[in-house]
């Protein structure tokens, strides 16, 4: 095995085997992980901040529960709203 100038072995580097291909695997989907989000994770699920997000909840536009004093978003609810955003076709 050869050794370095320090007297120390080297090792062997690993050789990669396969891969699987990540187009089209998004981080984060909406699908996965808890169940409720926090304020923050929820408004980076949504691509807005925190705010915007505070106001939609104060509105009553998205649906959130209490824990405490914490408000949690459900992932269920992010869904609704979207669903319930979503227009095809041009609005003037």
């Amino acid at each position: 095995m050869p050794t370095s100038a320090i007297g120390r072995r080297l090792t062997r580097r690993s050789r990669v085997l396969s891969a699987e291909p990540s187009i089209g695997v998004l981080p984060n989907q909406l699908g996965d992980g808890p169940l409720l989000l926090s304020i923050k994770d929820a408004a980076e699920q949504l691509g807005i901040g925190r705010s915007p997000l505070y106001e939609l909840m104060n509105r009553g536009e998205i649906d959130h529960v209490r824990i405490g004093r914490r408000k949690l978003i459900s992932r269920d609810a992010l869904r609704s709203f979207i669903a319930a955003n979503t227009r095809s076709g041009y609005e003037p």
